[in-house]
């Protein structure tokens, strides 16, 4: 029986795989930057496009406000803002988790050594974009409801709010390779999710280890150097320069953008290791990954 200290070194092993797997297969990178693409453009279209105030949060009063004035013309001009944030909200997450569910899939057709073109990829998931958007509105109903209860005063009831932030995602932590690499409906996958996540619980806090310490290495300077910009005086012009900025804005991107493909393959290994053990007999997808 293993031990839980090489379960946790297994899952930190498995972490530290994912960044070179990430680095060998750079194409994987196209589907977070088209993720993070898309949500900017989706973002800008509906606010700056259309030019509507851009609410800071969505709130379950607005929206039923909302829904009542949209039968009575003499409501204010800000009608709908709430319900365009709650629809924004909603097309970034179903347009994230879509890309990522395709990296998924093109990540397994890779490691089974079989070539895959992005557009391959895209066009594979299709079939699976009623799932995607039934688990984007769940998600976001779940995000609502957390934040919901946040906003009380009671440390009851932030402890709580707190407790099911930490459930919801370590029950929902394999969603994305569920929906990729299964034939399942919603109830199944997130069934599935919570199964794999139980049964992997040391593994991915050994990876979750790798990734805190690297996201610090890497967004600790960053957050530094964001404050300094910031603070510095007008008389160093040449460090508020556009090329500083620029170059600054991509290192940011393209740091996030490989962390974030990284811990998308961790996870993919993750429940690939647990699928080799435990082959369910209704998987679309059988992919060869390799041992870890």
């Amino acid at each position: 029986m293993k031990t839980s200290f090489y379960r946790f070194k297994t899952g930190l092993y498995t972490a530290v795989q994912s960044f070179s797997l990430a680095w060998s297969h750079k194409e994987l990178f196209a589907y977070a930057l088209c993720a993070s693409g898309f949500s900017f453009l989706v973002t800008v279209g509906l606010y700056n496009l259309l030019n509507i105030s851009y609410p800071n949060e969505i709130s379950v009063s607005h929206l039923l406000k909302e829904a009542l004035c949209a039968i009575n013309p003499s409501c204010s001009q800000e009608l709908g803002n709430t319900i365009i944030l709650a629809l924004t909200s909603f097309i970034v997450l179903a347009i994230t988790n879509f890309f990522w569910v395709a990296m998924f899939h093109h990540a397994g057709h890779i490691l089974a050594g079989e070539k895959r073109s992005f557009f391959e990829s895209i066009s594979n998931i299709g079939p699976k974009i009623p799932l995607i958007l039934a688990w984007a509105a769940i998600a976001l109903c779940i995000e609502q409801l957390t934040i919901m209860i946040n906003r009380f005063s009671s440390k009851t009831l932030a402890f709580v709010s707190l407790l099911l932030f930490f459930s919801v995602h370590f029950v929902t932590f394999f969603v994305l390779p569920v929906i990729a690499y299964t034939n399942k409906n919603v109830k199944g996958v997130i069934i599935l999710s919570f199964t794999v996540a139980k049964n992997r619980f040391i593994e991915i806090l050994g990876g979750g280890t790798w990734f805190t310490i690297i996201a610090g290495l890497f967004f600790i300077p960053m957050a530094l150097f964001w404050e300094y910009w910031h603070m510095t005086d007008l008389s160093a012009p040449w460090f508020k320069n556009g090329i500083v900025l620029l170059m600054a804005l991509v290192a940011q991107l393209g740091i996030r953008i490989f962390i974030g493909t990284s811990f998308a393959l961790f996870k993919g290994l993750i429940y690939s290791d647990y699928h080799r053990k435990n082959p369910p007999l209704e998987e679309l997808y059988k992919f060869p990954w390799p041992q870890m």
